[in-house]
C-alpha cells in the first residue's frame, strides 16, 4: 500500500519499532517518504509514482518472497487477519502445506466479511475468489460458503452473468435446497432485477418445494 502506520510495519518486517524507524530514515531524508504524526505514527509515499516505481524494480521472485515472510508474520497476529490476508492474495499459488492452506482460507473470509461491512464488495469478491483453490475437494461445506459470498459480491457488483456461473458451481456442488438457501434468495433477485420474472418465480417455487413449503 501507499501507507503504513509504524507498528504494522514492525510487525511485518518482524523487526523491533526502533529498527523499523533506522531503516525509514534515509528514505524519509531523501523525500521519498513522508511521516505522518498523531495517536499511531505512520509513513507514506510522498507519491504514488514512487511506490510504482519501487514495485517495478522488485525481481518478481523477490516480491513473492516479501508477501510471503509478511503475511506468516501478520497471520499469527489475530487482530492483524485482515493485513495477513491481503499479503497472501498475491501468492496464494505458492502455499502448498495443507494446514496453512487453511489457516490462509479462514483470513480470506474473515477479511471478506470484514469488507462486506463496509461495502467494498470488489476487495470481497478479490479475497473470495482466491479462496476455492485452497479448499480440499472434501471441504464441502468450506466450499459452499465461499462461493455463496462470492455470488452476492458479484450480484452487488453488477457481475450478473458472472454470478449466474458461481451459483450453478453452488448448485454443481450438490447442495441441498437449505444449504444454498441464502444464495437462492440473492439469485431470484437478481432474475428479478434483469426482468427475467418467469425465471425467478419458477427458481424461488422450486426451492421452497425442496424444503417441504407447500405452494399452491
Amino acid at each position: 500500500g501507499g501507507r503504513a502506520e509504524l507498528n504494522l510495519l514492525s510487525a511485518a518486517t518482524g523487526e523491533p519499532a526502533g529498527v523499523v524507524e533506522q531503516a525509514l530514515a534515509p528514505a524519509l531524508e531523501e523525500g521519498l517518504l513522508v511521516a505522518e504524526a498523531g495517536e499511531y505514527r505512520a509513513v507514506r509515499f510522498r507519491h504514488d509514482r514512487i511506490r510504482e516505481a519501487i514495485l517495478v524494480g522488485l525481481d518478481p521472485g523477490r516480491r513473492r518472497a516479501l508477501h510471503l515472510a509478511m503475511a506468516r508474520r501478520l497471520a499469527t497476529m489475530p487482530e492483524l487477519f485482515a493485513d495477513a490476508a491481503e499479503q497472501y492474495l498475491p501468492v496464494v499459488g505458492s502455499i502448498d502445506d495443507p494446514a496453512e492452506r487453511r489457516v490462509v482460507v479462514g483470513l480470506l473470509r474473515r477479511a471478506a466479511d470484514q469488507a462486506a461491512l463496509i461495502g467494498d464488495l470488489a476487495l470481497m469478491n478479490e479475497l473470495l475468489a482466491a479462496a476455492p483453490q485452497l479448499i480440499g475437494a472434501d471441504d464441502a461445506a468450506t466450499l459452499i460458503a465461499v462461493h455463496t459470498g462470492l455470488h452476492a459480491a458479484l450480484c452487488g457488483l453488477g457481475r450478473l452473468e458472472e454470478a449466474d456461473e458461481e451459483f450453478r458451481t453452488i448448485k454443481g456442488l450438490r447442495t441441498t435446497a437449505t444449504e444454498r438457501a441464502g444464495a437462492t434468495a440473492v439469485q431470484v433477485r437478481s432474475l428479478t432485477y434483469r426482468s427475467r420474472f418467469s425465471e425467478a418465480i419458477a427458481l424461488g417455487i422450486e426451492s421452497l418445494r425442496a424444503v417441504g413449503i407447500a405452494v399452491p
